[in-house]
């Protein structure tokens, strides 16, 4: 039985294939070698994701369907190699009458090229495994392409092609020494998956023992992130590296001029939304922040910031520590849609040592606006916080980690980034076991480890005062093991993942469901209660087909599309909410995080615990009543 549908049964008769000829369900015709003239080739690409990692693989669903009414005999599907691809293999699945071969390798400069037969109605699905090079480094854009045979006229060209992009990620932890007699200014980054060290270098000159907090983001916008350093006190200097050390001296900066030695925090984002990053620096001693705008050809700094303010007033002498969040639309200093993230990032301010102050969400866009507010928590004291942002929910938008508080006492909280009156903590992480004894202050933020933009892990970090090792936890709050390689006072980065490059066709929803519209269609539109009929393909985000109804997974059941009742629970969560508002004729990627489809407990061998899954669904028909599937 299928897995979306376990409270009901198909009611197609084994062995029948339907396709749609003037409204009405017929069996196809057998494929004939003779000129076709109402065949409709369609294509879709489905991942589920928007990224890779260099010397891993990179799995694509290709979904081959033939719309028309006619056969389409010697279809070639073609799919060049990609750049930063080194190979490439594939296998095939079809439905009942579609011939071609079942599997293969790159050849010849293609991923993909295969001669297959498809009858009217009819489909084939291609698994395509990508290896991608060591040394990728720019986007891999696969594309695939299904060509009509020899005396075939295909009835809509526009349909024939697909490509799926998808942009580098490598997740690094960066940490930056902490202030101290015996410190020196080192940046050390790390392989959060294996723990290692990748690189270790010094941020300032080697005597320098102010302290180094850093930040991670695609600065020069050259599709590699990049270290941003910021000086404790003694410099007032902010430095930018690339990830093996080699600094970016046109980066330079003294955002409060050659005159100011305190130390800094810093913050990268788009604040002023022209989809470039800018650099947000407040002083660890007083009550300024500036933002600087990168220069024209992305060659360093502007010479002059574009905005300046106080948060907490001119009075406040206990510094100010920042960090970057999209927590939705906003549009004259007020939240639109707080349920999309637009891609323009708001500032996030806390206060230093020494005072209880809320925690500001703040617009710069027009001028610094105050959005939101998180009062300070008992816990925090006058410990001051530390502030970082990441999708720790599955919503669209950025939630807030707040640090604070000392020793064994010292906790980090995670607000959602919907902000409600009272705050709404997600989660609470305690300071690790080993953080009694100390007076230390604990530094934590969040891990992506698959690029998918939500946090995966959340590692804590001591300050001044302690010599622990670095505390990985668990989404639960568990800790799950020790990094003893990072030791000692330091500073987590503030960020942990590049600026996204936002894909506009791709709409999250409140829930976290994530959907794209591949075909508006143009018929009645599917409305909880009714009677929907549909075409699918689900899949992991690995690319692993689990069920389908255009293709054979199962010989005891019959290939045929699904016939539900929308919005009453027969399906998975994902599907209630992703088909409504479809329009028949349409089709539609649903992305289904695991809390809206099966959870930790998924039914059969293929989907794992917490699986996000992805489906192709087309909308076949949509109205009042069940009907069966096939007619009598």
């Amino acid at each position: 039985m299928s897995l979306l549908h376990r409270l009901f049964c198909r009611s197609a008769r084994p062995g029948q294939r339907r396709r749609r000829e003037n409204g009405s369900w017929a069996v196809p015709e057998s494929l004939e070698r003779r000129l076709a003239f109402d065949v409709d080739l369609a294509v879709a690409i489905q991942d589920g994701v928007a990224t890779y990692q260099p010397g891993t693989e990179s799995v694509y669903t290709v979904i081959i369907s033939n719309d028309g009414a006619d056969a389409a005999a010697g279809t070639r599907v073609v799919a060049p190699l990609p750049t930063g691809v080194a190979s490439a293999s594939w296998t095939a699945q079809y439905s009942p009458g579609a011939t071609g071969p079942a599997s293969g390798s790159d050849a010849a400069g293609d991923a993909v090229f295969a001669a297959i037969d498809l009858p009217a109605g009819e489909s084939a699905i291609f698994t395509v495994t990508a290896v991608i090079e060591e040394a990728a480094v720019g986007d891999v854009i696969f594309e695939v392409e299904a060509r009509a045979g020899l005396g075939v006229t295909d009835a809509d060209l526009t349909n024939n092609t697909a490509a799926d992009t998808n942009v580098r990620y490598q997740p690094v932890v960066v940490v930056g020494s902490d202030i101290g007699f015996r410190s020196t200014p080192t940046v050390t980054v790390i392989d959060p998956v294996t723990g290692a060290e990748v690189r270790q270098f010094l941020a300032f000159e080697p005597g320098f023992r102010g302290g180094v907090s850093t930040a991670l983001a695609d600065v020069d916008q050259d599709g590699s992130v990049e270290v941003i350093t910021a000086s404790g006190p003694g410099k007032g200097e902010i430095r930018v590296f690339e990830l093996d050390g080699t600094e970016l001296s046109n980066f330079r900066l003294r955002p409060f001029g050659d005159s100011y030695f305190g130390g800094l925090s810093i913050a990268f984002g788009d604040f002023d939304g022209d989809g470039r990053g800018d650099v947000a620096a407040g002083k660890s001693r007083g009550a300024d922040v500036s933002v600087f705008s990168l220069a024209a050809g992305n060659a360093g700094w502007t010479a002059e910031p574009f905005q300046t303010f106080q948060p907490y007033g001119g009075s406040h002498i206990n510094g100010v520590v920042l960090a970057a969040a999209d927590i939705g639309v906003v549009a004259g200093g007020v939240i639109q849609d707080a349920t999309v993230a637009d891609g323009q990032h708001e500032l996030v301010v806390g206060t230093g040592a020494g005072a209880s102050r809320s925690v500001q969400v703040m617009s710069l866009a027009g001028g610094p606006t105050l959005l939101k507010e998180i009062a300070p928590r008992a816990a925090y004291g006058l410990t001051g916080v530390v502030v970082a942002a990441a999708r720790f929910d599955s919503d669209a938008i950025d939630d807030i980690f707040v640090s604070g508080g000392r020793g064994s006492s010292a906790v980090t909280d995670v607000f959602s980034g919907l902000l409600p009156a009272g705050g709404n903590v997600l989660q609470r992480f305690a300071a690790p076991a080993d953080s009694a004894g100390t007076n230390a202050r604990s530094y934590a933020s969040g891990i992506d480890l698959d690029g998918d933009g939500q946090v995966d892990q959340v590692y804590s970090l001591s300050g001044a005062g302690s010599n622990r090792g670095a505390a990985v936890f668990d989404r639960a709050g568990s800790q799950t093991n020790t990094l003893e390689i990072l030791r000692g006072p330091l500073h987590l980065a503030r960020s942990v993942t590049p600026t996204p490059v936002l894909d506009q066709t791709l709409v999250t929803t409140a829930s976290g469901l994530q959907y794209r519209d591949l075909v508006v269609g143009s018929g009645a539109v599917a409305t909880a209660g009714q009677s929907v009929t549909v075409e699918y393909v689900g899949s992991r985000q690995n690319g692993e087909v689990f069920d389908t109804s255009r293709v054979e997974t199962n010989p005891s059941r019959p290939v045929t599309p699904f016939s539900f009742t929308l919005g009453v629970g027969q399906v998975i969560a994902g599907w209630d909410e992703g088909v409504d508002g479809m329009r028949v004729g349409g089709r539609r990627q649903l992305i289904i995080p695991a809390d809206l489809a099966y959870g930790d407990n998924p039914p059969g061998a293929i989907i794992q615990p917490g699986d996000t899954l992805v489906f192709d669904v087309e909308l076949l028909s949509a109205g009042s009543g069940r009907g069966p599937l096939v007619p009598n």
